[in-house]
């Protein structure tokens, strides 16, 4: 149960900081977990992480066991960081104790699999297998769900290899599947991220404002989050879709849909006509991806 938020382009990490304190405060938005004992009762204090592109376009991760709220220290160390992407993630334990290992964000880096940042929110129940060579370092099922995804896109990978097939579209399938098989006692929400796209999806739940993920974009950045931020001027907010994958592409900043059904239409034309605008300005020359066409990630429905 946690709150979670990627923003991408050119973004203001000291604003989205402040936006994720107030989220794990419980400050800003009513929902089930909080809607008999009001705002400020369903506090996120059990650890906090970062995770952000360098100038080399490297990944940093950065975890804490304190409370994002009572770390002022640590937070502050990244308030004034460039970059054109950033993972925030705050954590309130359901299970597993508190600890750096079960603290998101999660990363792997290993040739045979991919390089790939991950975070959670939910409950997906202990129901993955996972190659052996992915050892979860933590208790958490958060780390088998992922370790669950990337199992499954280095096999969808080499099957596609072996048939002499194109290997691009294989995360959306793979995240699709394996949170398919996480059990809805709650919800379940992903973050996966490579470092020319990110992915994510809401699974149908049981607590629809608590798990409701919102894209939200402006003229200069996209954001996902687990609530709006009210901190942002001048940005478009809607609702991400339940039982879709979608991306975002971190050079032009588009939504698209990649796997099942098709997000409304309208919704993704008032994000993406705004990302149309001033796109190249948001990248930071020093980390800024090459241009990616449409058709290196191939939608399951085109």
């Amino acid at each position: 149960m946690c709150r979670m938020l990627i923003g991408i382009g050119k973004i203001n990490v000291s604003s989205l900081i402040d936006s994720i304190i107030s989220m794990a405060k419980d400050e800003t938005s009513d929902h089930e977990l909080n809607q008999n004992t009001g705002r400020g009762t369903w506090i996120h204090k059990d650890g906090w992480g970062i995770s952000y592109l360098d100038k080399d376009n490297k990944w940093q991760v950065f975890r804490s066991t304190r409370a994002i709220f009572e770390d002022k220290e640590n937070v502050d160390r990244f308030r004034n960081l460039e970059t054109n992407y950033v993972m925030l993630h705050v954590r309130y334990k359901m299970g597993s104790e508190v600890h750096i290992q079960n603290t998101h964000p999660f990363h792997l880096s290993k040739e045979e699999y991919g390089d790939y940042i991950f975070c959670h929110n939910g409950y997906a129940g202990e129901d993955f297998t996972f190659h052996p060579t992915l050892i979860p370092q933590g208790q958490t099922d958060s780390e088998k769900l992922y370790c669950s995804i990337l199992s499954s896109i280095k096999d969808k990978k080499l099957n596609l290899k072996a048939n002499n097939q194109s290997t691009t579209n294989t995360i959306a399938p793979s995240i699709y599947n394996n949170v398919k098989k996480a059990k809805v006692v709650t919800g379940t929400n992903v973050f996966l991220s490579t470092k020319r796209f990110s992915f994510f999806m809401m699974r149908e739940n049981n607590y629809p404002n608590y798990y409701q993920l919102h894209i939200g974009s402006n003229q200069d950045c996209t954001i996902i989050s687990s609530e709006i931020l009210t901190n942002l001027d001048n940005t478009i907010w809607v609702k991400s879709p339940a039982g879709q994958v979608l991306s975002i592409n971190h050079n032009t900043l588009n939504v698209k849909t990649e796997f099942t059904g098709q997000m409304e239409a309208a919704e993704l034309n008032k994000i993406n006509k705004i990302n149309t605008i001033n796109t190249t300005s948001t990248i930071n020359e020093t980390t800024k991806i090459s241009e990616v066409s449409d058709d290196q990630l191939v939608s399951a429905n085109s």
